[in-house]
């Protein structure tokens, strides 16, 4: 029997959840028969993938003019057009509706079968406003897929269908590797973009400083970004110059995650954020606010971690402060890390995907 070929889009694999989470699904969907291409549209690939890649990023020239940017995109659906996929499955920003109507004429073609992922619980990310043309990629749409069951159920209600459905995002096997990375003895770690519209950075330092454990442990910010130099300046005015260590996105990810006592995230929102899981894989707890979607749906609180309500500064430090110097809880956490996110096992995303790609 033929095999279906599928193909992910994305706009890079580097350097983020939602690219790690691509990544990842090139990996399941090839173990589970599929022929599987990946298209990224810039140069960037830092994730273990598998299936045929068409990295449309290396066509983008330094001085990328209108016409440049056609030309390239001309490349693009002329390798939709002979490729012929199956099912095409969309991880892209689609808040824009005309670009959005551009991609459904021009890049994919009206028969096209596109499955459009929906990754953040903030839903201008991936879905344009409502109106009119919303309403005809609804219909153009062979279904939605969110990363959450609260991603899922607010795409449904505000756009008032039913083509919205929850399938987690698949964590493959962690292997940690050696790694010359040279990390701190003891340490709290952010990992990710540095971006604070989404991740509130001022509210993760003035939480830490509340705490008052900085002589205790220190915290690791690990992660690439535009928002760089205003985490610096936020870290200098708040003190914390010789306690918050910035360091860049690096390829030991996971050996990151285990040396950490434990991940902390304080998302204005979210999406099903793949550095909790990935913490929870490696054995180490979190600590998270409660934003919209995403960490009440994997944190059972003192159980695998501590789960505080959002944007509550002195909530935050006291639950920082309790997974420092209470011992016995952070050993029950820690304990119950791993079998927490057994529900993300591959047979039973596995199964999910072959009924949407049936």
């Amino acid at each position: 029997m033929k095999k279906k070929k599928i193909c992910i889009i994305s706009v890079s694999l580097g350097k983020g959840g939602l690219e790690r989470s691509c990544a990842n699904l090139s990996v399941l969907l090839s173990e589970n028969g599929y022929d599987v291409h990946l298209v990224v549209l810039n140069d960037d690939v830092d994730y273990e993938y598998k299936g045929q890649l068409f990295n449309l990023g290396k066509y983008k020239a330094d001085n990328d003019t209108q016409f440049k940017r056609f030309l390239r995109f001309r490349k693009l659906r002329r390798y939709f057009r002979k490729q012929k996929f199956d099912y095409i499955i969309d991880n892209r920003i689609g808040n824009n509706a005309w670009r959005e109507m551009y991609y459904i004429l021009y890049i994919y073609g009206l028969r096209r079968r596109v499955v459009y992922m929906q990754h953040n619980g903030n839903l201008g990310i991936h879905m344009p406003p409502k109106g009119f043309l919303s309403q005809l990629l609804l219909k153009y749409a062979e279904a939605f897929v969110g990363v959450s069951e609260g991603i899922s159920t607010s795409f449904n209600e505000k756009y008032q269908t039913t083509k919205c459905s929850t399938i987690y995002n698949y964590l493959k096997e962690i292997v940690v590797s050696p790694d010359d990375y040279a990390f701190p003895e003891n340490y709290i770690l952010y990992l990710g973009r540095l971006d604070d519209d989404a991740k509130n950075f001022k509210l993760m330092l003035e939480s830490y400083k509340r705490a008052a454990v900085e002589e205790k442990i220190k915290l690791l910010i690990m992660g690439d970004g535009s928002d760089k130099m205003l985490l610096e300046k936020y870290i200098d005015e708040m003190g914390l110059s010789n306690d918050v260590i910035l360091r860049p996105f690096s390829e030991s990810v996971y050996q990151s995650l285990t040396k950490a006592r434990f991940m902390l995230l304080t998302s204005r929102y979210e999406g099903f954020p793949m550095t909790i899981i990935e913490a929870l894989s490696c054995g180490t707890p979190v600590v998270s606010v409660d934003c919209n979607t995403g960490p009440r749906e994997i944190i059972r609180d003192e159980e695998n971690g501590l789960l505080v309500e959002n944007y509550d500064s002195e909530a935050l430090a006291t639950a920082i402060r309790r997974m420092v110097e209470d011992e016995s809880l952070y050993q029950i956490c820690k304990g119950n890390a791993r079998k927490s996110i057994d529900f993300l096992k591959r047979e039973n995303i596995s199964k999910q995907w072959k009924t949407v790609l049936a």
